[in-house]
């Protein structure tokens, strides 16, 4: 009988996501908190479509924390990821995500085509505008 192994990089950290989605791109390794990955699990069956994770949890040395100099982002701390949805538009992820309402900081990158969802204590909205993060009124018409 011959048995087929699985490599790391294709084991489920949840029913939709596989390890290897939440990982960070510059060190592969994973820091993504349980709770997070439950709570992006409940959005996706919300969602009732795939969701594809663009960044998930990043190390300390990963280019865009590196920048951060000494700030600790929400990806760096396992609880946040950019993402979008295959055949779905952004406006219409954002409003689910709203819907939802259990992400509190999300942030829209029209340019990058993604939407940052993480949790936190408050609410926030941003755009990603040039690069930086501008405070938004999460109102999709004023983007």
């Amino acid at each position: 009988m011959q048995t087929t192994q699985q490599s790391p990089s294709s084991w489920m950290v949840s029913k939709n996501f596989k390890l290897s989605e939440v990982t960070c791109k510059h060190c592969g390794r994973h820091g993504m908190q349980k709770e997070f990955i439950d709570l992006l699990q409940q959005f996706r069956d919300f969602l009732g479509a795939p969701v594809v994770i663009t960044s998930g949890y990043r190390c300390a040395g990963h280019p865009v924390e590196a920048a951060k100099k000494g700030k600790v982002g929400r990806h760096r701390m396992g609880v946040a990821v950019d993402i979008h949805s295959p055949g779905m538009s952004l406006e219409n992820l954002y409003k689910k995500i709203v819907e939802f309402g259990r992400f509190l900081g999300v942030g829209v990158s029209l340019e990058g085509g993604f939407i940052h969802c993480d949790k936190r204590e408050t609410k926030a909205r941003w755009k990603y505008k040039d690069g930086k993060d501008v405070a938004w009124d999460g109102k999709w018409e004023t983007l």
